[in-house]
């Protein structure tokens, strides 16, 4: 799955907009920001990657972000 800055997500915090997407190490909250993300399928270890910031104020991993709705 690919994720864009703007993108609807589903999360456990429910439908939001993507704000911003940091490219981290594994564990941590900061990084390198990027426009887009592959964060290739449900399982996938690259989903460990990515921090992604939603416009309802929350943040989440990569591995946390369900589909795009």
């Amino acid at each position: 799955m690919r994720i864009r800055i703007g993108d609807r997500v589903s999360t456990k915090y429910g439908e939001a907009s993507i704000v911003t997407i940091d490219e981290v190490k594994l564990g941590e909250k900061y990084g390198h920001e990027v426009f887009e993300a592959n964060l290739g399928s449900a399982s996938s270890i690259l989903r460990t990657k990515y921090v992604v910031d939603l416009d309802n104020g929350h943040w989440v991993y990569g591995t946390d972000i369900r589909e795009i709705a």
